[in-house]
């Protein structure tokens, strides 16, 4: 019994199918379902339609947001990397610019020595503390320094080299503590030595003239130089300018201190004399 029913039910829902496909067939030949059917799709399709719109537009407007966050983070770091290198330009630049009047008064220092052969070197490390002041320079035997060859900088005298090796050499600078320079001033002629002043904790850019005579006649702002003395120094280098005279009672207690021509606190750039001509103030032989 119950099988027949099961077969009578699976009848009747084919014919009930088979008669609405029909009826719908119908009305689209007759074009009068279509408004119908329009009617339910605006009740199903259209709903839906937008929900999708509406979903697919968040998704699109986001990774839109996203790409133009991401676009304009770029440039933002494009910006500051272009910054930065222009700085960067500007700095090299202004380098440049004060390397390249260094020299030019380098070579303006050159002219004060005729008939002189100069070898040019950069200051590649300073060697400074309470006693010393040397400074080591980018040339060696390989390029003919010797030993006890004079050293001249923007300036004047800066001093004279202790140590050779085939690529590089060390300076002993005048301001040092165990430098000692035949010195001669140009307006009195007093003659003396100079050396370096060497104070705990740090060196002074100064020098002190000693063994000058009991009844000196120079005054602040006198110009020292090589005397040519001891056949180191050739004469005439400018050493410094008096700063301070004290007078004492013997030889050795009459001084006077000396600002240094050079400024040793910025040298970068020497000239090593590896031939000259012995010159008074004067400029003659």
């Amino acid at each position: 019994m119950k099988g027949k029913n099961k077969k009578r039910n699976k009848i009747i829902k084919t014919v009930v199918a088979s008669v609405a496909v029909f009826i719908i067939l119908l009305l689209l030949m007759f074009n009068s379902g279509i408004g119908f059917l329009r009617q339910i799709s605006g009740y199903i399709v259209i709903p839906v339609q937008s929900g999708l719109s509406a979903a697919f537009k968040g998704i699109g407007d986001f990774f839109t947001g996203f790409a133009d966050n991401v676009r304009m983070k770029q440039e933002q770091q494009e910006l500051i990397a272009e910054a930065e290198q222009k700085q960067l330009y500007e700095q090299q630049l202004k380098d440049a610019l004060l390397e390249n009047e260094r020299l030019r008064e380098l070579l303006g220092e050159q002219s004060n020595y005729p008939d002189t052969r100069f070898v040019y070197a950069d200051v590649i490390l300073k060697n400074v503390d309470s006693y010393s002041s040397t400074y080591t320079l980018n040339k060696g035997a390989r390029d003919g320094i010797e030993k006890d060859m004079v050293v001249v900088a923007i300036g004047g005298l800066a001093g004279r080299i202790i140590e050779v090796t085939d690529t590089y050499c060390v300076m002993l600078s005048i301001i040092d503590s165990r430098s000692s320079v035949p010195g001669i001033v140009e307006s009195s002629r007093d003659t003396g030595i100079v050396k370096g002043i060497a104070q705990t904790g740090q060196v002074q850019s100064v020098c002190e003239m000693s063994n000058m005579p009991m009844e000196v006649k120079t005054v602040p702002g006198d110009k020292v130089v090589t005397s040519g003395m001891g056949g180191v120094f050739p004469k005439g280098i400018v050493i410094g300018e008096v700063m301070e005279v004290t007078a004492g009672d013997t030889q050795l207690d009459t001084t006077a201190q000396i600002v240094p021509a050079v400024d040793f606190d910025h040298l970068e750039h020497v000239l090593i004399i590896q031939e000259a001509r012995t010159l008074d103030s004067t400029g003659e032989e």
